[in-house]
This record gives structure tokens, C-alpha cells and sequence, in this order.
């Protein structure tokens, strides 16, 4: 039997993890091996398998990030400060396996803001992806974070719907909240910067965009009947009421991503949408722009998923901080960054330790503080990431 501290690793072909303690589907633990043949987890031990002593360790589900923009600091990491979209692409495949999380979807926003946060900028992300070489470890997918008044966007985006490109959508209106900041003019000046746009031509551009906005409701309706018949999950980002969230689940989107307040979020509980909130407002206990606490909404039965938003190792460290500070039990906790986003996004065949899964999964040491140390990932049964102390030979 290997230990933890030998041999380089390898590809996998039949693996079997003894000695730690799994997260079952009821998210309870238990003492039990796991195994993987041909990248999916398996029932029984594959013939002559590589057999690895992880005592003392978790063996979890891989991470799911339904909504990470942490990607845009790879590819501008200050303002002004453009790279390639294949460097920034392959560090971030580097930061997500690292972090445990093994499939990803990058929230790229789609919008009439143009520059970065436009159709060029969406575009050359997705080439960039696709052409990515050698491709990535993880399982990095598009989710296109679409500002309903760029009309101009609609046909381009139903051509990406159509060819697979974008396999999750939401729908955003930043239009309201960026009126109240008028009253900020720094605030608004940083923004515009990390966009390429100087304050005065924000505000202009804004201002045309609203006055065209003849059509918004029709665009949003082609939208969704596409998704629905594509079988594309979508929902709507930053709900600020009970509202909004209705007009949204009145076109299918059930998916309710960061409401910002709780009645916003009862309000997706009570026509049984999905609710998804940020694993950094989890893990520090406090909303960055002063919206509802995440966890509150977590110990109120109000949050079926965390996504790592801006900060990818959040979701690695939330849900032991949850466990932690007593707001819910490590196995549900982790079940809100593992089955969690898995059923929110349609994800059936990841997101737990079943037989006939994915071999997606990791494995974790706690220090004496109770924290996280990640010491290796596996993606679709193979090794993807590992520390020194986790070296073997497979």
C-alpha cells in the first residue's frame, strides 16, 4: 500500500482510496473506500487497483462553481493592464484544481457596457477556451451574465445557445443600481476604468442604452423559449424583491443568483427556485456591498449553493468555516458547493460519491484549527492536482 509521501504521480486507471472518511449523498460520513475505474467512482474495487492510504483525511465531492468571474482578474489584473486570454485561461484552470474545484463556469458578463464586459470581450474568451492547448483539467464551461438592455447582444447569444457554446445563463439589470451611484463619483470612476471608460462616457452610454430600450421584455421572452427548449439552465442574478423574482420565474428562469435581500430570496423558497449565494460572503459573514448575509440565508434553509463569485479558494474554505462557527454540519455545508450547484445547474452525473459518477472528487486534511488542506483532486478519475505530501505513485 502507498503512503502519502510517495512516488510522483500518475494517470489513473483503477484507483481505491481506503483508510478516510467519505461524504455520503445524505451528507452524512462514514469509514469507507472509494473507488474509480475507467473515471467513474464504483461500487467495488477494480481489478489489481491502485490502492492509497488516505487515513485521517475527508474524501469529498469535487467543488461545482456555478458563477465564478475570478477569471477577469486573470486576464486584467489591474486596470489598463490587458493579457492574452490563454494565459489568463490556463492559470485559472491551474487556481481551480488547486482549490478542489473541478468544474467551473465562468460568469463572463455579456453587456452593453462594451469593452470588457462586451460581445468582443465574451467572444475572445470563449475562442480562447476552445482553442485552449493543452485543454483544461478542470471541466470549464460559459455562463454568460446577460444585462437585459443589450438588445444588440440577443441574436449572438441565441446563436451560442443553439451550438452548445453557453450552457448557463442569467439575466442581470444593473441599469437601477448604477443610478444610485450618482452619488459616488470614485466609486463610479473605478468602475468605468475596469472597463476602459472614462466616467462622462458611462453615463452617456448609459443613457442611450436606456432610451433604446424598446424591446427589452420581447428579447428576454426569445431568450428563455430558447432555453427551455434547449434544456439550457438560466435564471437571473441580483434580485433586489420579491418582484423581480417573480417576473423572472414567470419566463422559466429558476434560478435566483445573489438576491439581495430575504425577502427577495423567500420569495425564490416559495415558488421553489434554486438559490445561490456568494462562499465569500460565507466565509467572511458579511456582504461586500451590504446585501443579505449568506449566512443568514444558509441557517434560514434559504441557500441550495455557493459559488465562488470573485475569490475562487472561498469555496473551499466556507464550508468549514459554516461547520466551524456552528451555522450548519460540514456535510451540508459541503453539499452546498458539491450536490447543491450539481442539481441547480442539471448536473446529474456529478456532485456526490455514487457509483456511476464522475470520478470527481478530493481529498482533504484538517490542521489543528480545523482548517482545510487540500492534498489532491481528482477530475473524471484522474489525478489533476496534488501537494508534496500527497506524492504517489499511480
Amino acid at each position: 500500500m502507498d503512503t502519502l509521501l510517495e512516488r510522483p504521480a500518475q494517470s489513473v486507471t483503477g484507483l481505491t482510496l481506503t483508510g478516510g472518511r467519505m461524504l455520503r449523498p445524505d451528507g452524512t460520513f462514514a469509514d469507507a473506500d472509494v473507488h474509480m475505474e475507467t473515471g467513474v467512482i464504483t461500487d467495488t474495487a477494480p481489478a489489481a487497483p491502485r490502492v492509497v492510504d488516505v487515513s485521517n483525511c475527508l474524501i469529498l465531492p469535487g467543488i461545482i462553481d456555478a458563477h465564478g468571474d475570478g477569471h477577469e482578474h486573470h486576464l486584467m489584473p489591474r486596470a489598463g493592464a490587458d493579457f492574452p486570454e490563454w494565459v489568463g485561461l490556463r492559470n485559472v484552470d491551474r487556481e481551480l484544481i488547486a482549490n478542489g474545484i473541478t468544474t467551473a463556469y465562468l460568469a463572463q458578463s455579456y453587456s452593453w457596457e462594451g469593452e470588457k464586459r462586451g460581445a468582443d470581450a465574451a467572444r475572445a474568451v470563449i475562442d480562447a477556451l476552445q482553442r485552449l492547448h493543452p485543454a483544461p483539467t478542470a471541466d470549464i464551461r460559459i455562463q454568460l451574465r446577460y444585462e437585459t438592455f443589450y438588445l444588440d447582444g440577443a441574436e449572438q447569444l441565441l446563436a451560442w445557445l443553439e451550438d452548445g457554446t453557453v450552457q448557463y445563463v442569467v439575466f442581470n439589470n444593473h441599469i437601477p443600481q448604477f443610478e444610485q451611484l450618482r452619488s459616488q463619483p470614485e466609486h463610479v470612476a473605478r468602475w468605468a476604468a475596469t472597463i476602459g471608460l472614462k466616467p462622462d462616457e458611462f453615463w452617456s452610454l448609459m443613457a442611450e442604452t436606456v432610451e433604446d430600450g424598446v424591446g427589452v421584455l420581447d428579447a428576454i421572452a426569445r431568450l428563455s423559449d430558447a432555453m427551455r427548449r434547449l434544456g439550457v439552465p438560466f435564471g437571473s442574478h441580483d434580485d433586489p424583491d420579491p418582484e423581480t423574482r417573480r417576473s423572472y420565474n414567470a419566463v422559466g428562469a429558476n434560478i435566483a443568483e445573489f438576491p439581495l435581500t430575504r425577502t427577495a430570496a423567500q420569495t425564490a423558497r416559495d415558488l421553489g427556485n434554486a438559490i445561490m449565494m456568494g462562499a465569500p460572503n460565507a466565509l467572511r459573514g458579511i456582504s461586500t456591498s451590504g446585501n443579505v448575509s449568506a449566512r443568514e440565508l444558509i441557517a434560514s434553509g434559504l441557500c441550495d449553493a455557493l459559488v465562488s463569485d470573485y475569490y475562487y479558494p472561498s469555496l473551499l474554505h466556507a464550508p468549514f468555516k459554516l461547520a466551524q462557527d456552528g451555522v450548519c454540519d460540514l456535510g451540508k455545508a459541503w453539499q452546498l458547493v458539491s450536490s447543491g450547484p450539481a442539481k441547480a445547474v442539471d448536473l446529474h452525473d456529478r456532485g456526490a460519491l455514487s457509483p456511476g459518477l464522475r470520478g470527481d472528487l478530493i481529498v482533504v486534511r484538517q490542521d489543528d484549527l480545523g482548517r482545510p488542506h487540500l492534498l489532491a483532486s481528482f477530475v473524471g478519475g484522474q489525478l489533476a492536482f496534488t501537494d508534496s505530501s500527497f506524492a504517489m505513485h499511480l
